[in-house]
Parts: C-alpha cells; structure tokens; sequence
C-alpha cells in the first residue's frame, strides 16, 4: 500500500529509477505552494467572514430604521382615523336636536357602524405601531448582538482550525524533507550494493576461468567481504524502515 498519498514517489519505485528524486523534491516545493495556498484561502475565508458581518449589521440597521418609521406611519394614521370618526361623531351629536328622527332609520345605524369599525381599526394601528416601535426594533437590536457574537466565535473557532491545519502543513514538510532525504540515502546504498556485486561476479568468473573455486579466491573474498560490512548497507536498512515510518505516519 501506497502511504504518500501522492505527495511523493513510492519507496519501492525510487529504487529503481533515480528520476524519482526529481519528483521528491517537486513534491517538497507542491507542498510550499499548498502552504501559500492554504494562507492566501484563510485570508479570503476571514474576508467573507467580515462582509458577511457587514451585510448583516447593515441589513438589520435598515430593518430597524424601517419599522421605526413605520411605527411613526402606523401612529399617524390611527390617529388621523380618530380624528376623522370622532369630528363626524361629534358633528352628529351636535346636530341631533335638528335631527330628531334619524335614529330609527338604516342609513344611521351604517353610519354609527362605521363610525365604531374606524375606532376599532385606528386601535388596530396604534397597536401595530407600539409593536413595531417597541417589540421588532428590539428584537432587531438583539438579532445584530448575537450576529456579532456568532461571528467573533466563528472566527475564534476558524483561526483555531487554520492554525491545525498550517502546523499540520509544516509538520508534512519537514516529513517529505526527511523523506528525501532518506530516499537519497537508499539510492546511494543501492548503487554501492551493485558496484559490490558486480565486483564479486568479476571475481567469481575469474576465478572461474583459472579453473579455480572462486571461495578460495582471494579477490573474490575481499569483494563479498566489501559486499558484507560496506556501513552503506546498513544504511539502506536503516532507511527503508525510517521511510516506512514516516509514511505510515
């Protein structure tokens, strides 16, 4: 299983072809440039973050200015209708004495009917009015408090989240850089392992043509010796598993 997740060549791949190391190191410098990404889109979140803000505190200041001066409007126009019902009321009781027989007849009962609708919905009004100038402009008022509230959280909670994210970023550097590292170290060890083994078929078919056991020669045995206790090898070892390490991370 592959655990580089993309970001750099397999270990077994690398081994066989040095032009992986070119793909190492691009993969380093992929990295940075995710890591300049990475700040230029928490600048950009952080910026949508305060329009948003913006938009809502405006949004809602032109809602309570609005509902204010509806209040006023609603206020107004109640009392106009009272004004209006009670001129006409009070004209008619003024005049009842050169109207005596009025009362009995429909077209009065409409009036007065319509006279106490006109009280009736100028209460509607200045009810209205009173909910408007009092209950909605507060609750506005609460609404771009806790808009500003929410956005100081989120944007605590936001930088919390872009801090984890660029400490993992760095933490993913400094391991593709070891990985590099540790990729060159196995390439160096793996061309010594050739050289040390081509090294002992030269000597071994040498030997061999001298008609000769190539154990028993001398040249042989310094070739398997170089082959055995060359520290390269250990390296090689010693990487492998640091890579392994590092990748299963």
């Amino acid at each position: 299983m592959d655990y580089s997740c993309g970001l750099g060549p397999h270990f077994g791949g690398s081994l066989k072809r040095s032009s992986n190391i070119r793909r190492s190191i691009s993969s380093s410098k992929y990295i940075g440039g995710i890591d300049w990404h990475l700040r230029t889109q928490f600048i950009e979140q952080a910026k949508c973050l305060d329009l948003k803000l913006d938009i809502d505190c405006t949004v809602l200041a032109e809602l309570q200015e609005f509902y204010r001066r509806r209040a006023v409007v609603e206020q107004e126009y109640a009392d106009a209708l009272v004004k209006l019902a009670n001129g006409l009321k009070q004209r008619h009781v003024n005049e009842t004495s050169k109207r005596p027989h009025w009362a009995p007849y429909t077209t009065t009962t409409i009036l007065n009917t319509l006279l106490g609708s006109t009280l009736r919905v100028s209460e509607a009004h200045a009810l209205l009015s009173d909910l408007f100038a009092k209950q909605m402009v507060q609750r506005l008022v609460d609404m771009d408090e806790d808009a500003v509230r929410l956005h100081k959280q989120c944007r605590e909670m936001m930088s919390a989240c872009q801090e984890r994210v660029l400490i993992s970023t760095a933490k993913l550097q400094q391991d593709q850089r070891e990985y590099g590292t540790k990729q060159l170290t196995a390439l160096e060890a793996n061309r010594q392992r050739r050289r040390a083994e081509e090294k002992m078929q030269l000597a071994a078919q040498k030997a061999k043509s001298k008609n000769k056991d190539p154990k028993s020669s001398q040249r042989f045995l310094r070739a398997q010796n170089e082959f055995s206790s060359h520290p390269q090898f250990f390296l090689l070892l010693r990487s492998q598993s640091n890579v392994c390490c590092i990748l299963r991370k």
